[in-house]
């Protein structure tokens, strides 16, 4: 099954040295590697609107200075005006780099169906094994979009964060291509 995927190479290496002997992969698969995602537009359209305010107060900051006459360059003037302006230049970096690190991120997965576990395998500055033992797998959530693609969720992880309010991390096996099918997969290998 693995000569028949189309991993690179760095990833198919750190997939040999992980898969025991006596598993025998049964489907394995990239997920779908987008730029934009749900999360990410959401997050850009946020940086993009607070982008627009900085700009604005930034720019208006200037124009006064220039129409009183003051030197940007005299310190207490200059963080009135610099302060805006650094926060436009970091957050449209931010817009193009959260979708950018979410594409490498889908590149640089794979998730694996065995017939003793899935996993999910992750590459990049150090290598993340998440498994799910047959026994601990359950399917809580299947997510369809309408191209087909989908998200087969197996663990809703709830936390507080450190002001009290609940964070929720949903763990499983995102932007796959046929969800369903994933998911029949999944449930073979909890009936084993």
């Amino acid at each position: 099954m693995m000569e028949n995927s189309k991993l690179p190479k760095t990833l198919r290496k750190v997939l040999e040295k992980e898969i025991e002997a006596s598993e025998v992969i049964q489907w394995i698969e990239q997920p779908i590697a987008r730029i934009f995602t749900r999360s990410t537009v959401g997050i850009c359209l946020i940086l993009l609107i607070s982008l627009g305010l900085f700009a604005f107060v930034g720019f208006g900051s200037y124009k006064q200075a220039r129409e009183i006459g003051i030197s940007i360059y005299e310190f207490p003037q200059a963080a009135g005006i610099l302060i805006p302006l650094v926060g436009c230049a970091v957050q449209l970096l931010l817009v193009f780099l959260i979708p950018f690190l979410n594409w490498l991120e889908a590149v640089q997965s794979v998730y694996i169906i065995t017939n003793k576990r899935a996993f999910i395998l992750k590459t990049g500055f150090s290598t993340t094994v998440t498994s799910f033992i047959s026994s601990e797998l359950r399917v809580i959530l299947r997510r369809e979009h309408k191209d087909g693609s989908g998200d087969v969720i197996v663990y809703i992880h709830q936390s507080k964060d450190y002001d009290g309010d609940t964070v929720t991390n949903e763990i499983g096996f995102k932007q796959v291509r046929n969800p369903k099918m994933f998911e029949n997969m999944l449930r073979q290998v909890t009936t084993n």
